[in-house]
């Protein structure tokens, strides 16, 4: 059992020795760098300014449960699109930015280093992605939005894949111009 305290408790030994790990609390380092990133994922700009630990806190286990819920939307939008692009015969055109966010949102994170782990995961998948692309820092957050919205429009276009299926289907047939329909 981890049982988390701050440098000014004091506690018997008894109580000391029924405990299996002892952590002493930490302010949370790395939110700084973290927010504006949290901020897109989240829609949410007030995570840019906040900095009680309290609220930091707050806005992490609202990351991770964002997290939490999107992973299996991510890995269901993948798999539908990738359904779609070969009944249409097309390459996946978002496979690798997909891939990105379901790395992000696939790792394992430490409560206990909760935005260090967030950070390398970032940094691991959706930030790397990014870096390569562009070659500039100063555009991730840019570029992070974009990459959010290429997410969401993938997500819309597949409210439309029977009917996208259907106009391909139709592009294929054949008028005979001897036919009813032909010159």
């Amino acid at each position: 059992m981890t049982t988390p305290i701050s440098p000014d408790q004091t506690f018997n030994a008894a109580l000391l020795n029924s405990m299996a790990k002892i952590q002493r609390l930490k302010a949370p380092e790395g939110w700084p760098v973290l927010a504006p990133f949290a901020a897109i994922l989240l829609d949410d700009e007030s995570l840019k300014t906040i900095q009680k630990d309290g609220d930091i806190t707050t806005a992490l286990d609202r990351l991770k449960k964002w997290r939490e819920h999107q992973s299996p939307e991510v890995k269901a939008l993948i798999e539908r699109l990738d359904t779609l692009m070969a009944d249409i015969q097309q390459d996946n055109p978002v496979a690798d930015s997909l891939a990105s966010w379901l790395k992000f949102l696939s790792a394992k994170i430490d409560d206990a280093e909760a935005i260090s782990h967030l950070l390398n995961a970032f940094d691991t998948s959706v930030r790397l992605f990014l870096l390569r692309r562009s070659g500039s820092q100063g555009t991730e957050l840019d570029d992070l939005t974009t990459r959010k919205k290429t997410w969401e429009k993938s997500r819309r276009l597949l409210r439309h894949d029977k009917k996208i299926r259907a106009a391909y289907r139709y592009s294929q047939l054949t008028v005979k111009k001897d036919g009813p329909v032909g010159d």
